[in-house]
């Protein structure tokens, strides 16, 4: 559980990077538990990139970006926001069995 706490707590401020490095080494250890908590942390990891990444394009599109970036960075906060409580609800959510405690999540790594 220490390595889900810390995975979670890393990705936070790390993104991606720490949610990876955790997958790829927690993912044929055998707990299909742990190994479902690694994956969406990814997922949710790599959504908050996504939203990054798609926040600086529109910002340089005159206009029509100028009005959507701002909306995509409040966006950005929300996700932030987000990912901490999950990293809150984390080792509960691991002890009682209970699914990520991420509110939504786009299933791209499985």
């Amino acid at each position: 559980m220490s390595n889900i706490t810390l995975n979670y707590w890393l990705s936070v401020f790390f993104s991606w990077i720490p949610a990876l490095i955790f997958f790829l080494i927690e993912k044929d250890k055998g707990n299909p538990q742990a190994r479902a908590y690694h994956a969406a942390n990814l997922n949710f990891s790599l959504l908050r990139v996504m939203v990054i990444v798609a926040t600086w394009i529109l910002g340089v599109i005159p206009y029509l970006g100028w009005v959507l970036a701002p909306l995509l960075g409040i966006g950005s906060i929300v996700l932030f926001v987000f990912h901490i409580i999950a990293a809150v609800k984390a080792p509960e959510n691991y002890r009682t069995g209970q699914q990520p405690g991420f509110l939504f999540n786009i299933p791209m790594v499985k």
